[in-house]
């Protein structure tokens, strides 16, 4: 059985009136003011600090500390006792290099590596998700406002037919119930003006959140115009290897799914022995007070 496949590209063109917000404008502002983007930044960074982390511990640690002590003491001049204490001083320095843990800094270093890899991808699919949230919303806002204002044409149309049907009436050319009819399909188009209405409101307070404007604003919003008819010729087998090499989310779970085979290698290598090489000095002094004369 041969199978059709028949698929469509969505272009969106638009001429930008004067002082209206502009669908790239808004992207623009939902990318700045979105709070799962910022969240995203700091998970980038954490994961790069993480790096930094891992690759530390391949370098040597350098440590140094000091000693201080002072003890009494007794001296006899011309028959004379005197306090004499003693201070002693103590420096020392040790360096220590690591040398063989087992492959557990090799473990960590390749697991903070597919951690920011993990982290770059979320931080690019969160972009996306904005973007696409943000464009749903604004043509989400452009549909309401002419359901809305479909539903006021409704209404309209609604009350002048009423007008006309009880002047009909009054002069005998029309029933009573197509009066009564008329009446309620005006109330129905009332209320269906009504959800429209709220409707737009909520689209309105939806998109503002999105850019972080307040919701009470409401911008003019430039028309745009979809254009459903333009073929794309690439095969869906084509395109589902594209989506499937290309999409952040999936090369997040396989940067993840990396990550946990280093935790795993990194568990099991506290069953070899640890090699480091180091070396210490330490420098002492004592001072010993003697009387003046």
């Amino acid at each position: 059985m041969l199978k059709t496949w028949r698929w469509g590209l969505l272009i969106m063109m638009s001429v930008k009136a004067a002082g209206a917000l502009t669908l790239s404008e808004a992207i623009d502002r939902a990318l700045v003011e979105s709070p799962l983007l910022s969240v995203q930044r700091q998970a980038v960074s954490q994961a790069h600090a993480s790096h930094g982390e891992a690759v530390g511990a391949f370098l040597p640690n350098v440590a140094a500390s000091g000693r201080y002590a002072r003890s009494p003491g007794e001296a006899f001049f011309q028959g004379i006792s005197f306090d004499v204490p003693d201070e002693n001083y103590s420096v020392s320095t040790t360096v220590r290099l690591p040398l063989f843990a087992g492959f557990r800094n090799v473990s960590r270093l390749e697991g903070a590596r597919s951690a920011g890899r993990a982290a770059d991808a979320d931080l690019s699919r969160a972009r996306q998700e904005v973007m696409l949230s943000t464009c749903r919303r604004y043509l989400e806002v452009l549909k309401r406002q002419r359901l809305a204002q479909v539903a006021v044409n409704h209404r309209e149309r609604s009350e002048d037919q009423l007008t006309r049907v009880e002047v009909l009436y009054e002069v005998g050319r029309a029933p009573q119930i197509d009066v009564l009819r008329q009446k309620g399909q005006l109330g129905t188009d009332r209320l269906t003006e009504i959800d429209a209405r709220d409707g737009l409101d909520n689209a309105w307070n939806d998109f503002n959140i999105a850019i972080g404007a307040d919701v009470s604003d409401r911008p003019t919003l430039e028309t745009v115009n979809l254009d459903l008819n333009a073929p794309i010729t690439a095969a869906p087998d084509s395109l589902v290897a594209i989506a499937l090499n290309a999409r952040p989310d999936l090369v997040a779970a396989r940067a993840r799914v990396d990550e946990a085979a280093q935790s795993v290698r990194m568990a099991r290598s506290g069953r070899y022995p640890v090699l480091d090489a180091f070396a210490d000095k330490t420098w002492n002094w004592s001072e010993k007070f003697a009387p003046e004369e």
